[in-house]
């Protein structure tokens, strides 16, 4: 056959890009192509067969060709649009119709389908018109009910009118036509097509099911046009007991059990009309027609209607109840442990993870069960963290301990975050936890076994210092001794150790400064004035390959200090970046500034500042940077990455800005320089500080009191 070659050509390496599914493409392109020819042939015969004198009441052939270009690509349409002519000129052609008419007609109905199926495509882009929304319905009779028919009416009943007919009467019989076999007939051909595979894997009382309510259908159309023969002029109840059984079918069975009943029910309408039609008493007339076409219009739009609406909450809840499976199988096998509360506060959901590890069931879990399990010293805290993040709509973080299923506390680090429904609504809250024990062991193992090898680096240094000390006063004592034997006074070595016991008391020092424990007098001093103090007796110290530039603010608030210390901090940091810079060269800066609390823009989140004011000191240098591994280390006392000294300047620094109540930074990234920033509170802020330490202070006769 031509189609058969054409298609063939149209599937051609040089037109699609089917290479490796050629032969196969092919041959699935032509079975589908004769099985829709042979649709059209029973539809198109049984269509002009239907009502000769008075038109189909519906026109079948067109759900076949919508349903074909509706479930083939649009590049293929062309060949289901031209197929069904051979067929419109040689079959069941009425006699002594003109050739034109009949061209005429087939462009008519070509064109019908071809925008029906556009606009469907075109506002339906992604499936296409599937029955399961109410919403894609309504936009489906738009298109393929009202739309295409009423203009394809309007060609169809002009060509009619060249043959002698009415315009508007043509035109109503053939849009009522058109539009009834496009209720009825397209959506079970369409579910018939997509569904065919569930429809066929149903079981047996589903299929005896929808047997009988076919076969109540059956008698209740015969019983309600065997009482309108009998009556034709009365009213009677008989008359809607097929709209009971299409009921039925549309609740129990879908669309496709909607449009199925329908479509039998137009069938046997048709039948009975023909009946009519030859009654001695009922002589046919359009009349008849009319009303079939009216009732049937009326009846199916909300029986196809509520079909859908059905359908559509069956695959709502289907698809609610697939999101809840899915989400249970995702909470059960997740590595934490999850429960959900819901508005009220309550705990309604705990997935497998939960339940394992508590060993309790989950109805003792629902509400403020799990509470019981978590330790009695923490559930207080925990309870008041909970409702304290819950009734604020924020997100919860704590750690606590909960009872494991063999009686040991673990603990949990729990985050809970507000659950918002998609209309806004506050839906509750949805909490993970994780074991952290272990993690929590292993980071107390690593701060003893840190705070070890710090004491060991501390004890070394202070070992090494003193023995050199305590080895020069050795020394100079056997000397003095010597001299004293001789009868000369050793004022030279007694001179020596008095030096290097000033030395040793330097050290101690250094060391109580570092621990908090020197205690000087304070007083309210200008940081710009001290740093600029310092620098004019430091300037010599520094590498000649360095400049030293300088930002000191004017105006700066108060600082409550010891004068010295501070200026030793300055001395340190600065002498430190100096050393940084080595011969290479370099910048080093020192800023003073105010600072407004812990969100200033230069002032790390991490520090622990409140919100007032303090004097920022800023001494940054354009060296080499210090490494990631050496900043972790960096104000443990006696670690030095010197050749020669001590490494207790940056550690009595980090004391001093403790016991002045301040924080200090570290900003270094290697090959970039550094930065230390020191924050000093302002004399007012720190007054109040000392002044509220003072009055929780217990006084003497208390302490003796008590003790």
């Amino acid at each position: 056959m031509w189609w058969a070659y054409v298609a063939s050509r149209a599937f051609a390496p040089g037109h699609l890009n089917y290479q490796s599914r050629l032969d196969s493409g092919r041959l699935f392109f032509l079975r589908n192509l004769v099985l829709f020819e042979l649709a059209f042939f029973i539809a198109y015969d049984n269509a002009m067969n239907m009502a000769p004198r008075s038109g189909a009441p519906f026109w079948l052939p067109d759900s076949v060709l919508l349903c074909a270009l509706l479930l083939t690509p649009p590049r293929t349409w062309w060949l289901y649009l031209a197929a069904p002519l051979p067929l419109r000129l040689l079959v069941a052609v009425p006699p002594h119709t003109p050739m034109w008419f009949l061209l005429t007609a087939f462009l008519n109905d070509s064109l019908k389908a071809l925008v029906a199926a556009a606009l469907l495509r075109r506002v339906l882009p992604k499936r296409g018109i599937r029955f399961d929304s109410l919403h894609e319905f309504w936009i489906y009779l738009g298109a393929a009910v009202v739309a295409a028919p009423a203009l394809s009416g309007f060609a169809g009943a002009a060509s009619w009118v060249a043959l002698g007919r009415e315009f508007w009467p043509t035109w109503r019989n053939w849009f009522l036509g058109d539009a009834l076999a496009n209720i009825v007939l397209t959506p079970l051909l369409l579910c018939l097509a997509t569904d065919w595979r569930k429809l066929a894997a149903a079981g047996p009382l589903r299929h005896l099911e929808g047997l009988a309510v076919l076969s109540g259908l059956v008698l209740a159309v015969q019983l309600a046009y065997q009482r309108g023969l009998n009556n034709p002029r009365m009213l009677d109840l008989y008359d809607y007991i097929p709209v009971a059984f299409l009921l039925l079918a549309a609740i129990r069975f879908g669309p496709a059990g909607a449009s199925g009943s329908l479509t039998v029910m137009s069938v046997l309408s048709v039948i009975a009309t023909s009946i009519t039609a030859s009654h001695p008493h009922m002589p046919a007339a359009m009349d008849d027609v009319l009303s079939m076409q009216l009732f049937l219009i009326v009846i199916g739009i909300p029986i196809m209607s509520l079909s859908v609406l059905i359908e559509q909450q069956r695959r709502t809840e289907e698809s609610l109840r697939e999101s809840e499976a899915r989400f249970r199988n995702m909470a059960d096998t997740a590595p934490v442990i999850i429960w959900i509360s819901g508005p009220d506060g309550l705990a309604t959901f705990f997935n497998k993870g939960w339940l394992e590890f508590t060993g309790r069931p989950i109805e003792q879990e629902l509400g403020y069960g799990w509470t019981s399990g978590v330790a009695l010293d923490h559930r207080d805290a925990c309870l008041a963290g909970y409702t304290s993040s819950f009734d604020g709509r924020c997100p919860w973080r704590a750690e606590w301990q909960l009872r494991r299923a063999d009686g040991e506390y673990r603990w949990m680090l729990c985050t809970g975050a507000p659950r918002i429904s998609p209309d806004g609504v506050f839906a509750g809250f949805i909490v993970s936890c994780s074991d952290i024990t272990d993690l929590k062991r292993v980071q107390e193992a690593s701060l003893a076994r840190q705070k070890l090898e710090s004491l060991g680096v501390l004890a070394g240094g202070i070992a090494h210092d003193f023995n050199n000390l305590l080895g020069s006063i050795h020394a100079n004592a056997e000397i003095a001794e010597a001299e004293g034997v001789d009868g000369t006074f050793p004022a030279g070595e007694i001179q020596a150790i008095k030096t290097i016991s000033i030395r040793a008391s330097e050290i101690v020092r250094q060391l109580m400064i570092y621990a908090g424990h020197d205690k000087s007098d304070s007083e309210p001093l200008d940081m710009s004035r001290l740093v600029n103090e310092m620098l004019g007796l430091i300037r010599i110290s520094i590498s000649k390959c360095a400049v030293l530039k300088t930002d000191l603010a004017d105006d700066l608030p108060a600082v409550l200090g010891n004068g010295p210390q501070i200026q030793q901090v300055v001395m340190n940091l600065v002498l430190n970046a100096s050393d940084a810079l080595g011969e290479t060269g370099g910048a080093i800066t020192v800023t003073t500034s105010v600072r407004r609390g812990v969100h200033g823009p230069d002032v790390s989140p991490t520090l622990s500042l409140r919100e007032a004011d303090y004097v920022g000191l800023e001494v940054s240098d354009t060296g080499s940077g210090i490494t990631r591994e050496a900043q972790a280390r960096i104000f443990d006392p006696f670690y030095t990455t010197k050749f020669a000294g001590r490494g207790l300047g940056l550690a009595v620094v980090q004391g001093i800005v403790r016991a002045h109540k301040g924080e200090i930074e570290l900003v270094s990234t290697p090959g970039q320089g550094t930065a230390f920033k020191v924050f000093w509170p302002a004399a007012g802020m720190q007054q109040t500080a000392l002044s509220a330490a003072a009055s929780t202070r217990p006084d003497s006769a208390e302490i003796n009191k008590t003790n």
